[in-house]
């Protein structure tokens, strides 16, 4: 706010709103503007003099009041944005034109002068605006002209471009099907035709093109079928015709190949067999006849093979020298060790047996690359409707050792004499090793195979050499009798040496294949064929005392059990032999029981014991008196009982039975007697006096408790 000239004030204040503070104050006539800060201030000063005077003239009070009343009145004005924008404006106005006094009095003037100004100013140059839209007008005409043309004209190049849109669709649809149908042919010639290449490769040699060659061959012609379903007839049916043909080709040069390749391949004694081979067999498993005609021709080669293999083998080992006509002739060693020999052609022949079974194993395997080889049960199942199986096969491959290994049998078995028992359990093992690789080969080679039943066959020529020898062996113990008894009354050396023999053939049963069930029968001969003979020859010994023959019986019985006893298939024959032991203890035990009371004079007592009561009428006092002091002085005077024949048994425990039998056997006798001389109605006058010892005390010293 400004004062006046004369003193008064007049106040036009615009309240200041964010922006900047502007202030208008007029001088006299004019205005002035002012703008600061954030408040806004105008004033006018009238140049009225009369109201100027009479404000001066006025009292301090008055104009107190006067000058509050314009400053609420200034300061109650709203100072928005439009009125703070056209403040500014008006301000900038002014200081433009430099503010004069005049200019600022006609300000309402100024507004509208510089309003038309700016109007005319805009209309100045909206004119040349005009001018260039009315260009623009025309020229957009003539383009809206331009552009109706064009779409006359382009409707006229549509109507005409889609005729030939039409034909296009028509030639695009049949080039099409013509692309279909030669993709069609195309597939039809890939799929049931061979390339000139395949046509090359399956008339040239046989490699693993060739084979791949054929299998496409074989999948044409099983595929002909899908021709003939799908109304094909005529196509399939000429398909299938030229495959054939290939097909037939292809099989029988592969069949030559195999035949040639098989005579370098299979000759040789262990045979690399190359994989192109092993796939050219499995190959020819479609044509049935071809591939059991190159089996046969593998298992002829072989033949050869394995007999050679067979003679370098034994010549290796020292075993036979080989003449050039094919014969062999049995080194020392067979002859003294046909066990050895024997076995080790078995062993050799088991072996080869195993390795030919899976060689020929791959050729019956699948023939597939990726998948596996069967075993041998499920190959030869699977080809069980082939016109030669495995075991066939196998068979012809060993015929040519059957002769060869049969005629080395049979001169181990001549050069053994069946008058000597010497190899008797030599030939019960050989046996049994020919037992053990007949339960073990024919399952491989089939039980009609002729090297099962020559094994079969040797088998039973062993049994029945082992039987002759057996019986030369009771012959020799039964032509042994009398049998002379050694002075020890032990085993004789004929009877060790048959218990020695029998000891080694039941080891060898105990480990041979033989169920356990079945040995007892099947050794039944063998024992009888040796206990019994044995049995007889303790019977028929030569001209010695009882109580020593007994001695020696039951030394051999003794020896005989223990030895039957550990088996379980001669336990039975055992039991038997021990019931003829325990018969003979008896008869010992009394022979010895009988001398001893004789020796002490019980024996007449004994048996007078059971003759009518009183017993003094048949024994005096005096008799029986002197008949206990007897006895009281012998068992005294010896300490023991003398046994001499129980002591010649060998077996302790045997020895220790009879002692404990003989003893109990005198005490038993005592013991009678001492309660017949107590009996009252025996008729004894002082049987205290004369019994002197208990039976307890007897028994104490004779140690029979």
């Amino acid at each position: 706010m400004v004062p006046s000239e004369n003193g008064s004030t007049e106040a036009l204040t615009g309240l200041p709103s964010s922006g900047s503070k502007s202030s208008l104050t007029g001088e006299g006539s004019g205005v002035h503007l002012t703008t600061t800060g954030s408040s806004s201030s105008l004033t006018t000063l009238g140049s009225n003099a009369a109201m100027s005077k009479s404000v001066r003239s006025g009292t301090g009070a008055t104009r107190e009041t006067a000058f509050s009343r314009r400053l609420k009145k200034a300061t109650s004005i709203h100072m928005d944005n439009n009125m703070r924008t056209s403040l500014e404006a008006i301000s900038d106005i002014y200081e433009d034109q430099g503010a004069s006094g005049t200019e600022r009095r006609n300000l309402r003037g100024a507004l509208e002068k510089r309003t038309l100004t700016l109007h005319q100013t805009f209309s100045t140059e909206f004119s040349a605006v005009n001018d260039q839209f009315k260009r623009v007008s025309r020229d957009v005409e003539l383009l809206c002209a331009s552009v109706a043309k064009m779409q006359s004209a382009l409707q006229q190049t549509k109507d005409e471009s889609q005729v030939m849109v039409d034909q296009l669709a028509v030639l695009q649809t049949e080039y099409d099907e013509a692309a279909a149908k030669e993709d069609q042919v195309k597939s039809f010639l890939n799929r049931f035709h061979l390339t000139l290449e395949e046509k090359q490769i399956l008339k040239g040699e046989v490699t693993a093109q060739f084979f791949t060659v054929l299998e496409k061959v074989k999948d044409i012609h099983n595929h002909c079928t899908d021709l003939l379903n799908a109304q094909h007839q005529q196509a399939g049916i000429e398909v299938m015709e030229t495959t054939y043909l290939q097909q037939s080709q292809g099989y029988d040069k592969l069949n030559k190949w195999v035949h040639y390749q098989t005579n370098g391949i299979m000759s040789h004694e262990v045979p690399e067999v190359p994989t192109l081979f092993v796939r050219a067999l499995h190959t020819l498993r479609d044509r049935g006849p071809l591939w059991c005609s190159c089996m046969k021709e593998i298992a002829r080669t072989r033949r050869q093979a394995l007999v050679n293999k067979f003679f370098s083998n034994l010549s290796a080992n020292g075993h036979a020298h080989v003449n050039p006509n094919g014969s062999a002739t049995e080194t020392i060693e067979a002859q003294s060790d046909p066990l050895r020999y024997i076995s080790d052609m078995l062993a050799w022949v088991h072996q080869s047996v195993a390795e030919e079974n899976d060689l020929i194993d791959n050729f019956y395997a699948a023939p597939s690359p990726g998948q596996q080889i069967h075993s041998v049960s499920s190959a030869y199942q699977a080809d069980a409707t082939l016109e030669v199986s495995k075991a066939d096969l196998l068979d012809i491959t060993f015929e040519g050792l059957v002769k060869h290994f049969k005629s080395r049998v049979q001169s181990v078995l001549e050069t053994s004499p069946s008058s000597s028992s010497a190899n008797l359990a030599v030939f019960f093992r050989l046996e049994s090793v020919l037992q053990f690789y007949c339960a073990i080969i024919p399952p491989l080679l089939g039980p009609n195979a002729l090297l099962s039943t020559m094994l079969g066959e040797m088998k039973l020529q062993t049994l029945k050499k082992f039987f002759d020898m057996l019986k030369v062996l009771s012959d020799k113990l039964l032509a042994s009798v009398p049998m002379q008894a050694p002075q020890d009354l032990s085993p004789p050396p004929i009877v060790l040496e048959a218990l020695s023999k029998l000891t080694i053939m039941m080891d060898t049963l105990a480990g041979s294949l033989i169920p356990p069930e079945e040995r007892e029968g099947e050794f039944t001969a063998v024992m009888s064929g040796i206990i019994d003979p044995l049995l007889t020859l303790l019977e028929k010994v030569e001209e010695i005392d009882p109580p020593s023959k007994i001695a020696l019986s039951i030394n051999c019985l003794q020896l005989m059990v223990s030895t039957l006893s550990e088996q379980p298939f001669t336990k039975s024959k055992a039991a038997k032999v021990s019931e003829k032991l325990d018969l003979e203890i008896s008869k010992l035990v009394k022979l010895q029981s009988d001398a001893l009371l004789r020796r002490c004079g019980l024996n007449d007592i004994q048996m007078k014991l059971s003759a009518p009561k009183p017993l003094s009428q048949h024994i005096p006092p005096e008799a029986m008196r002197d008949t206990i002091q007897g006895f009281y002085k012998y068992m005294y005077t010896l300490g023991s009982i003398s046994l001499p024949h129980s002591d010649r048994i060998q077996a302790m425990r045997v020895k220790d039975a009879i002692s404990t039998a003989t003893t109990k056997n005198i005490c038993d006798a005592y013991k009678l007697l001492y309660e017949a001389v107590l009996d009252p109605s025996n008729q004894y006058v002082d049987a205290q006096k004369m019994l002197q010892h208990t039976p307890e005390n007897v028994s104490t010293l004779l140690d029979c408790n």
